[in-house]
């Protein structure tokens, strides 16, 4: 049976399994650890966590996929991903930006804010001014008639 599911807004997917035992308030259920709980051939608990391997949170292949125990994971997490005393993640670490897209010389911009330099997605800026020029030309065209 095919489900709905979606991207979050941290580049999870999501799916629609509101029966599931994990499955939040909204019926969406994180689509790696159904996969995991598919590969293993039993339900994952609440204290286990599954780790992709290849940092993209979107590529959901059983291959990709590790179940690991919380404080595992974290010190999985901390040794690949070094933070240098900072709270969460460092992007620059990242391999994908939240939507899936590589992070390649091609696709990666970088633009200066509050004295820092972050790293953007190319291809989320194109799709994002896409929408905004698409948008004002909308208002444009309704204030005209």
């Amino acid at each position: 049976m095919e489900r709905q599911r979606f991207i979050d807004g941290y580049g999870y997917v999501l799916v629609l399994y509101p029966e599931h035992h994990l499955a939040m308030k909204s019926g969406y259920l994180l689509e790696h650890r159904l996969v995991a709980e598919e590969k293993l051939g039993r339900l994952l608990s609440r204290n286990e966590d599954v780790h992709h391997v290849n940092g993209n949170k979107a590529d959901n292949r059983p291959g990709n996929l590790e179940v690991l125990t919380h404080s595992e994971h974290i010190s999985r997490s901390n040794s690949e991903h070094p933070r240098n005393g900072k709270r969460g993640p460092t992007l620059l670490l990242r391999m994908y930006c939240i939507h899936g897209h590589e992070y390649t010389s091609e696709n990666t911009g970088f633009r200066a804010s509050r004295g820092r330099t972050c790293r953007r997605c190319l291809m989320c800026k194109r799709e994002g001014l896409r929408q905004y020029g698409k948008l004002r030309r909308q208002r444009e065209k309704e204030r005209s008639i």
